[in-house]
């Protein structure tokens, strides 16, 4: 197989991806505790212009958030910034990184020759992206 096919393929299902992200990842996944302790303080920011959270155990809703992931939840107020606030709309921001990441991992197998048939490497992608309680 030439390069074209496994580029249009991956590409392909980057498209699937994010479509079943869009349009079902809301009905799909449930809101689960780790989503909310990170997107909260980021919406807090986004709405009412303060990073604090509730969702922690060890801190009140008057505070500074500190958290395990501080980067993640600033580059998550900035996107909602960008496209607004709701459930799908955070949950984007999801898909876009973990396509980035696949383009990554494939770029890593590809260059460091560890996989070196295309049809292993669109699985292991397919594979990486189709993990739904990891991704979603």
């Amino acid at each position: 197989m030439s390069s074209k096919y496994e580029y249009l393929i991956l590409l392909s299902l980057g498209i699937m991806f994010l479509f079943v992200g869009l349009f079902f990842g809301a009905s799909l996944q449930t809101v689960w505790l780790d989503e909310v302790m990170l997107t909260e303080p980021a919406s807090n920011l986004y709405l009412y212009g303060k990073f604090t959270s509730s969702a922690w155990f060890h801190q009140s809703n008057n505070v500074f958030h500190v958290s395990v992931s501080p980067l993640h939840t600033i580059l998550l107020a900035l996107w909602m910034k960008i496209v607004g606030f709701n459930l799908v709309k955070v949950r984007l921001l999801n898909y876009f990184l973990m396509l980035l990441s696949s383009v990554f991992l494939w770029l890593a197998v590809k260059r460091l020759k560890l996989i070196t048939s295309p049809w292993l490497r669109i699985i292991l992608i397919a594979s990486f992206l189709m993990v739904g309680g990891i991704n979603f």
